[in-house]
């Protein structure tokens, strides 16, 4: 069979197009494959894979015999690597940090019920401005009812050990194809809602196992 036939037989085989994940369901696509970095309400973060996934909780495991089970309402926001994967906030300040890479996107719904999407390219306290298709648009904080983080799936930690081990595997890895033509699933991770109490309380540094936040 022709390699460049077999190559787009596997990546559509392997991801649904387009296929997008988002709120708390985000993490049961997360499970086992990923170190992730999960800031709780209590200020604390620590690294950590999802061991188990229910509709109401998750449990994390940091070592062979340290685990826990945490529910919405205790996780702030989870990461991985620069990525975040699921936020338990509202957050303005998280809009104006989104920094959205290849083939990912801001969504934002404004109170009058119009959509736009794009790449951020200025913020403020009090507005933002999205990029699309060589337009900017302005819209002010005051007339944005949501906005959202479109993000790809990230990497899980062996193919980014893959990426700086032996590059060239990643020929052979269908998920690093979809990834680079932006056909990927995608999270859609909500950063900002002005119906719930706005939260922009700094996280902690999460480079230790476990960190509590610095002083503010």
């Amino acid at each position: 069979m022709n390699f460049r036939v077999f190559v787009l037989i596997a990546l559509f085989i392997e991801v649904p197009l387009h296929a997008q994940t988002s709120g708390w369901d985000a993490l049961r696509t997360l499970q086992n494959r990923y170190e992730l970095q999960f800031y709780k309400v209590d200020g604390s973060c620590r690294y950590a894979q999802i061991v188990k996934f229910t509709t109401s909780s998750v449990t994390i495991r940091w070592s062979q015999n340290a685990q826990e089970t945490l529910i919405p309402g205790q996780i702030l926001m989870v990461g991985a690597g620069h990525d975040v994967v699921y936020s338990g906030r509202s957050s303005w300040y998280d809009v104006r940090e989104a920094k959205p890479g290849h083939a990912e996107r801001l969504e934002i719904q404004t109170k009058a019920g119009r959509r736009y999407a794009g790449s951020l390219v200025s913020s403020s306290d009090d507005q933002i401005v999205l990029r699309h298709a060589g337009q900017q648009t302005t819209l002010t904080k005051a007339e944005i009812a949501t906005a959202d983080y479109i993000s790809q799936k990230p990497p899980t930690d062996g193919q980014a050990y893959m990426s700086q081990e032996a590059p060239y595997l990643e020929l052979f890895d269908p998920d690093v194809w979809m990834r680079g033509l932006g056909l990927s699933s995608k999270l859609r991770i909500r950063l900002y809602d002005s119906s719930k109490p706005q939260d922009d309380r700094p996280l902690s540094d999460c480079r230790n196992e476990t960190s509590t936040p610095k002083s503010a």
